[in-house]
């Protein structure tokens, strides 16, 4: 009833607890109790939960293959509840374990078709993970041209996923977990000699960063002609780095006053 499927919560934000902290055997040990709570588990949406964080710990313990068998689990029943969010991760679960094992083509078909699949309903948060990791998918198979295409599309949903944040300091703290799109994007452009290319992707990860920085440093003195001018520098700064974002400028003109 209600107490048992409170008590496989409780298991369930443990697990969540433990994962984070990367204590895998306490996580593993919180999921497989929740599967002893019976009434949790008929209710779909819990068990593919449970199957998608079982998956991710058997990928971080290094059992491909039992990752891979709960991701189908996790996959057939988000399908059944039409719940994107929870195919997402299990394909990007499935698509590393893939990748871990060698299988680069299946990864690869498993992806597009995923992407392909769930089309505009998709999750920005996985979606960028999708694409970034299509992106390494078809450089391994030596596709450039198309791997090119899928880290600029993960950067394009990680900056706007950035641009839509409310606040500066979500903003400057936003991009520090999402470093492995512009890692791989360096290593695309590295992999086609464009040194040029590699260079502007650090700048353009840079500047997001450091633009975020300055906005966030609001400096305040007593006299208010000095104050004015200070102001003045400021946005001026900020207009200064944003040009050699792309993002701001295509130019890639300095903006003076």
């Amino acid at each position: 009833g209600t107490m048992i499927r409170e008590q496989a919560f409780s298991l369930w934000v443990l697990g969540q607890v433990y994962r984070e902290q990367n204590k895998l055997e306490a996580a593993w040990d919180c999921y497989r109790l929740i599967e002893q709570c019976h009434g949790f588990l008929k209710i779909p949406q819990d068990k593919m939960i449970m199957y998608v964080g079982l998956a991710d710990i058997a990928f971080k313990r290094g059992n491909f293959q039992q990752a891979l068998s709960y991701c189908e689990q996790a996959a057939k029943l988000s399908s059944e509840i039409n719940l994107v969010v929870g195919r997402q991760e299990a394909i990007i679960i499935a698509a590393q374990s893939l990748l871990a094992m060698g299988e680069k083509s299946r990864a690869q078909k498993l992806l597009k078709r995923g992407i392909n699949q769930i089309d505009s309903r998709l999750d920005p948060d996985q979606g960028y993970r999708m694409y970034e990791l299509l992106s390494r998918c078809e450089l391994k198979s030596g596709n450039l041209p198309a791997s090119e295409q899928s880290i600029e599309k993960a950067m394009n949903v990680v900056e706007g996923m950035r641009e839509s944040l409310p606040g500066k300091d979500l903003r400057s703290s936003f991009t520090r977990d999402k470093t492995v799109v512009y890692d791989t994007a360096i290593s695309v452009a590295s992999a086609g000699n464009d040194a040029s290319q590699a260079f502007s992707i650090i700048e353009r990860a840079k500047s997001r960063s450091f633009l975020d920085l300055i906005g966030n440093r609001e400096i305040k003195v007593a006299d208010k002609k000095r104050q004015g001018k200070l102001d003045k520098d400021q946005k001026a700064k900020l207009r200064y780095i944003g040009s050699s974002d792309p993002l701001h400028n295509d130019s890639g003109e300095i903006a003076h006053d």
